[in-house]
């Protein structure tokens, strides 16, 4: 028994109190500063006995039906019991107004009426505007139509005499798991719900009906331990449900706490009982006296302190029911509208090559006016599928569906949705973006979540009504407005607060992945994995971009220019593509040479080269120095011979941070922060000896250049294996410079960028554009020890002035895609020519037979999949390469896809491994394989 009772109290708890007292004040609260309230109340204290106190904590429960026997009941409840207040159930406006007349007529002290009635009067009498239910309402964004609705909502109340509305429901819906997800929660966000509840609340008093909140708190510590809480606690009737089963229930709930005791059947014996209850001292008559004046002097501020006037009962319904409540109830109903997912702009629809199908799930024609708002937009092929429809009927309406580019789901009804047909929807592998329409509320939602996983866009209307499915209609073609948002989460699929905005006009996306054979809700992923790396500190910033049969399937930035500087990623904004360089300048220069004759695979560099033609690299091929099988080691520090080591305190690098070594370059190493550049290596400003450009207010003596050859020359060799060496590609550069006799940067820029119409391709990015136009690069270099934006990371580009054949060139993805669109091409691109269709067929195919690689670009690693710097699913015949610095450029000729990732993963630190260690670049392109439609 105490089980039952503990429940009934605590979780059955209706709370009378102001909303959020710092938010909203009710007008309704008495103040015990109120001289007359109080004389009001002690003049009638005097006239109450023992059992009509008691009768004043009840508030009865009857239906708004105006039987004979209800009328019986009523004048009994009033004039013998005198209850404190009465709860209307079903019934109708007019009943209602008869039996509250006639309880009215009967009571020494007015009756306090009250209404259960979450949303509105339909909630229980006929024939009254119905408006949506609160998970719906929460959806809305604009909380002023909710103080709206609050003060339609309370005109009606006060024409039905009703002076207390127990709502809104201030519970946030907390129980994510369970499968039916409450109607009566405004949401599961507490501030959000806490907002939209004060905002209702508010249009319901300032128009003088009183509002409680149904939050099921605990009595006391809400209410009684509240300072300054002067709210009325009203249990639910403990007479219903498990609580008619336990004997002398009621006379518990106001020892508990609460105030008022709603009575759904017994009112006669709950005031016997309560009466008992305090003539034995389960309640002393000093509480009885206090719950009782609070009651009165809550009716006192309620006006119900004399004779109420009589309500007109004929034409009730139709004052209640007027145009502008009905104009009201479209208007929420529209306003809830939630657009929850939009892939690549499908919304709004757009008329298609192949037609647009729509098909109608549920019961026949209860989605008519939305089928025939949407023929009207556009030329419409109808279908139809009842609910678990039988397998054959299943299969026609996929192979009917197989040949439309764009397809609109309907759902309406609220039937059960069984496995099979979750399995269809699922199933509904079709070459076109899927678009879903819900009539229904959020429960149909959820068994759904593996098939609207699928789809490109989902829009919830929450109910059927006719107006409503015409203007889903609208939205659907930008014709009119959705701008709600999700007030609870629908699985893990769309989290609370889910919502696009369609704006009357708006354009729909310029290209949709399915017109490409590409699915949009695979390709949709690729955000929020590149938005992971910025949140998770993998780069400030990347920009994606894929190419499909030459067509621009997705394009987006993500994260900014740098922790200092917030500006948007945009698609103008150049990157340090560090060794994409190799195959996006240096690699087109050598296959241009090639298919020119001007050089052989086969030659030896040395040929080109006379600084090699007397040590132990005269022999080594071009052909090896694509497949970095030279033997040249993978890099040499350069950049030490500038340094004076006389100014160095210690090694020049250690593995801790002391006063010389604050200069951190990787997670355990420091750099010495104070060198010295040896006499004559460094100045400040540029001269005819000083023209190697490398930092700001810093140019390199242009002897450097030599150094750096000289080393390349006579530094040992390792055997003709497989070693990755940016050394090779040094050497490349100036057979390349050597052949054309001009610098490699201008003979791209004519060969290549020009003729391809790339303007913001290029070394050196600062003789042209501003750093605000340049991604920045890295913090604090180490070298330089400073700031570097727009000019190269790599140390030993650097030192070559900014134009290296293994780094320096900077780029847009969208100029990078041209150039990796033109080799997929075959070397040409919009009718002009580049290079011959066997240049790159052999480049682009031919593998090394001790590694992965390919002449100068980097494949998948077939064999070890753990190794490949491609996706999993990448096949063998992918070609592109990596750049240090957060980049990579792909080609899949069997996809006809091309794939550029571009970002500043080491900025602000240079150490930064995460974007390798989250697999960002791997995964984006494995959505791309997985995105693809098998044909």
């Amino acid at each position: 028994m105490k089980k039952y009772t503990f429940l009934l109290w605590i979780a059955g708890l209706f709370l009378l109190i102001p909303l959020l007292h710092a938010q909203h004040k009710t007008p309704f609260l008495p103040s015990d500063s109120d001289d007359r309230c109080r004389q009001w109340v002690d003049s009638v204290m005097t006239r109450l006995s023992l059992q009509e106190k008691v009768g004043q904590l009840i508030v009865a429960t009857i239906p708004a039906k105006a039987t004979k026997e209800n009328k019986k009941q009523i004048r009994e409840l009033a004039k013998k019991y005198k209850v404190g207040g009465l709860l209307f159930a079903e019934g109708t406006p007019e009943e209602q107004a008869i039996l509250t007349n006639l309880a009215q007529k009967n009571a020494s002290v007015p009756v306090m009426v009250a209404s259960d009635g979450e949303w509105g009067l339909s909630m229980r009498l006929k024939g009254t505007p119905d408006y949506p239910r609160n998970a719906a309402l929460g959806c809305i964004e604009d909380n002023s139509l909710l103080e709206e609705y609050g003060r339609e909502v309370a005109r009606q109340f006060r024409t039905l005499g009703v002076h207390i509305n127990f709502a809104p429901d201030a519970d946030a819906y907390t129980n994510p798991l369970n499968p039916v997800i409450p109607v009566s929660s405004l949401g599961e966000d507490p501030k959000r719900v806490a907002e939209k509840a004060v905002a209702y609340a508010r249009g319901l008093e300032n128009s003088g009906v009183t509002a409680s909140s149904l939050s099921k708190n605990r009595v006391t510590g809400l209410l009684k331990d509240e300072p300054g809480a002067k709210g009325l606690a009203f249990t639910d009737a403990p007479d219903m449900r498990g609580g008619s089963q336990v004997a002398q229930v009621t006379d518990k709930a106001l020892p508990a706490g609460n105030d008022m005791v709603l009575v759904q059947f017994h009112a006669k014996n709950a005031v016997t009982e309560l009466t008992e209850a305090v003539r034995s001292g389960i309640l002393s008559k000093e509480e009885l006296d206090a719950k009782c004046r609070k009651v009165l002097m809550h009716k006192y501020m309620m006006g119900l302190r004399s004779a109420q006037p009589k309500l007109q009962v004929s034409g009730m319904s139709y004052r209640i029911n007027t145009e502008e409540a009905q104009a009201l109830a479209a208007k929420l109903r529209c306003s809830a509208v939630t657009v929850l997912n939009n892939y690549f702009g499908i919304l709004p629809l757009a008329p298609a090559e192949g037609g647009i199908a729509l098909l109608s799930i549920g019961e026949k024609d209860t989605d008519a006016p939305f089928v025939e708002a949407m023929k009207k937009q556009a030329d419409i092929s109808c279908f139809y599928l009842p609910w678990n429809a039988d397998d054959a009927l299943q299969e026609e309406i996929k192979r009917k569906l197989a040949t439309y580019r764009r397809v609109v789901v309907s759902i309406t009804g609220s039937a059960y949705v069984s496995d099979k047909d979750v399995e269809f929807l699922s199933e509904l592998d079709i070459q076109a973006p899927l678009v879903y329409a819900f009539f229904t509320s959020y429960r149909t939602l959820l068994p759904l979540t593996p098939a609207l996983a699928q789809s490109s866009a989902v829009v919830l209307a929450h109910s059927d009504q006719a107006d409503l499915q015409q203007h889903v209609a609208d939205v659907l073609f930008a014709k009119a407005p959705a701008d709600g948002k999700t007030s609870m989460s629908i699985g893990q699929l769309f989290p609370a607060g889910t919502g696009c905005i369609i704006e009357p006009g708006m354009k729909p996306g310029t290209v949709i992945p399915e017109d490409y054979g590409m699915k949009s809700y695979v390709l949709h992923g690729i955000d929020g994995i590149a938005q992971k790396g910025v949140s998770e500190g993998a780069y400030p910033g990347c920009r994606i971009l894929i190419l499909k049969d030459g067509h621009t399937v997705y394009d987006r930035g993500f994260g900014s220019h740098s922790d200092k500087d917030t500006t948007s990623v945009r698609p103008t904004d150049l990157f340090d593509l560090a060794s994409l360089t190799k195959t996006t300048a240096t690699l087109l220069a050598v296959m241009k040479l090639y298919d020119e004759g001007k050089l052989k695979l086969d030659d030896k560099a040395s040929k080109y080269l006379p600084f090699l033609r007397s040590g132990n690299k005269k022999n080594m091929t071009i052909r090896e120095l694509l497949f970095h099988e030279s033997g040249l080691p993978p890099y040499i520090r350069f950049y030490v011979d500038a340094i004076d080591p006389n100014s160095v305190h210690g090694p020049y690098s250690q593995s801790w941070i002391d006063k010389w070594h604050r200069t951190q370059v990787s997670e355990h190493s420091y750099y010495c922060s104070d060198f010295k550049f040896k006499k004559g290596m460094v100045s400040d400003r540029p001269s005819a000896v000083y023209s190697l450009h490398v930092a700001d207010g810093m140019w390199l003596n242009k002897d450097f250049k030599h150094t750096i050859l000289q080393k390349i020359a006579k530094c040992d060799l390792d055997s003709k294996r497989y070693v990755y060496s940016d050394l090779g590609f040094i050497l490349l550069q100036q057979i390349v410079e050597t052949i054309t006799q001009l610098p490699m940067d201008l003979y791209v820029a004519k060969e290549f960028y020009a003729p391809l119409g790339l303007q913001r391709t290029l070394f050196l990015p600062l003789n042209k554009f501003t750093k605000a136009e340049i991604m920045p690069t890295a913090s604090n270099d180490f070298l330089r020890r400073q700031d570097l934006c727009g000019y190269v990371h790599d140390e030993t580009a650097a030192c070559m002035g900014g134009i290296s054949g293994n780094a320096g060139l900077f780029s847009t993805a969208a100029e990078v895609a041209k150039i990796y669109q033109m080799l997929l091409n075959g070397g040409e691109l919009n009718g002009k020519r580049y290079l011959s269709e066997a240049t790159c067929r052999l480049f682009t195919t031919e593998k090394s037979v001790i590694s992965r690689r390919g002449l100068g670009f980097d494949r998948p690693d077939v064999s070890i999949v753990k190794r490949s710097p491609c996706a999993v699913s990448a096949p063998e015949g992918v070609y592109g390469h990596t750049g240090f610095t957060g980049t990579c450029a792909w080609v899949d000729p069997k996809s006809q896809t091309v794939y550029v990732f571009l970002s500043n993963r080491l900025c602000p630190n240079v150490w930064n491994t995460k974007l390798g260690d989250m697999n960002i670049r791997t995964d984006i392109q494995e959505l791309i394989f997985k995105s693809l439609v098998e044909k």
